[in-house]
């Protein structure tokens, strides 16, 4: 087993607490977008644009993942603070409130700019979601964010009132291990636009799907459950069947010159 590696502050001076999850974001969220600027530009796409897509989709993301957390996992905090709770974005959010609202502000940029191949756009923000989502993972590791239930395996951490699952550790080990070099490899054989998607939509979310079965709330008794799910759970069906009908669909597309490493229709226009 492992020892407790738990950080809850690094920085406790009066007002300012600060625990390492923060700027481990902030540091995924950096490299994430010098990633998708970069497989922007082996696209052809213009940075303006591509920023533009990023930014929409951030937003979104982080609002919505507040808002999910709030309202399916804490729904009584809502009944007893009403607005006030759900403008706290402090309070805490959740990831899959962030895919959908990363989903739901991408989709907003591609119908407002009228992005005329959206997958191509989507697919280098989803390369730099991967590796921001490694150094997320990390600091959801480190403060132990996600504890998982009382466990004798070998992966599992050593806490004060015994050794749990760390299950935010799990997610690391399988975005570092799979989930980024499948993205890799992908790219390394041009795959077209859709491959991306698709693949990391099958591949992380039954994993995603049978951790949930382990995990335990803040306060150790449990996660909230719906019908014996998690909120998560029920996300995880949706991306997978999402991610199903992706492959399919690229699947029966016939091969097209339009992969990632090639130049896109927007910088032809541009150059006309």
């Amino acid at each position: 087993m492992l020892p407790d590696i738990k950080t809850l502050e690094l920085i406790n001076i009066g007002p300012v607490h600060l625990t390492p999850f923060g700027p481990l974001v902030a540091i995924g969220i950096l490299l994430g977008r010098a990633l998708a600027l970069h497989r922007a530009k082996q696209a052809g796409i213009p940075r303006d644009e591509m920023d533009d897509a990023i930014l929409y989709t951030l937003l979104s993301a982080f609002v919505l993942a507040h808002l999910v957390e709030a309202v399916f996992y804490h729904p009584e905090q809502v009944a007893r603070q009403g607005i006030i709770y759900l403008l706290q974005f402090w309070k805490g959010i959740s990831s899959f409130g962030g895919f959908f609202g990363g989903i739901f502000g991408f989709l907003f940029f591609v119908y407002k700019k009228k992005i005329r191949f959206p997958l191509l756009y989507a697919e280098c923000i989803l390369q730099g979601l991967i590796l921001g989502w490694i150094f997320g993972r990390l600091g959801c590791t480190i403060i132990f964010d996600h504890p998982g239930e009382f466990s004798n395996f070998f992966l599992a951490f050593q806490q004060p009132e015994g050794a749990r699952h760390n299950l935010g550790f799990y997610e690391f080990l399988f975005t570092l291990l799979i989930l980024f070099p499948t993205t890799l490899l992908l790219h390394h054989l041009k795959a077209k636009p859709g491959s991306y998607s698709a693949a990391v939509l099958i591949l992380y979310n039954p994993v995603r799907f049978f951790l949930d079965f382990l995990r335990v709330g803040a306060d150790q008794q449990g996660d909230i459950r719906y019908f014996g799910l998690t909120p998560g759970q029920y996300g995880s069906i949706i991306l997978f069947i999402l991610g199903l009908v992706i492959a399919m669909k690229v699947f029966k597309t016939s091969p097209s010159p339009r992969e990632l490493t090639q130049p896109s229709q927007n910088k032809k226009r541009q150059k006309k």
